[in-house]
């Protein structure tokens, strides 16, 4: 969770498994969805989206399939 919406990236340096990585705005909807794959090369390639986004979460890759940009997230 970030404060306000912003645009950060992230990276995925000695991972260890595959993620997804859900790009949530300050409406609680999903703004983008990518793949993320480990990493141990020396600089990671950045991952992020186009559009400012307020919340990020990362769930075990697949986890994410089915989910579509727009759709809302309920935090709990």
């Amino acid at each position: 969770m970030f404060e306000k919406e912003g645009m950060p990236a992230f990276w995925m340096k000695n991972a260890l498994i595959p993620l997804d990585i859900l790009f949530i705005g300050a409406d609680y909807r999903v703004i983008d969805l990518k793949k993320a794959f480990p990493c141990m090369a020396d600089p990671c390639p950045l991952i992020t989206t186009d559009r400012p986004f307020q919340y990020v979460l990362e769930v075990n890759q697949g986890e994410g399939d089915g989910i579509q940009t727009g759709d809302a997230v309920e935090f709990r």
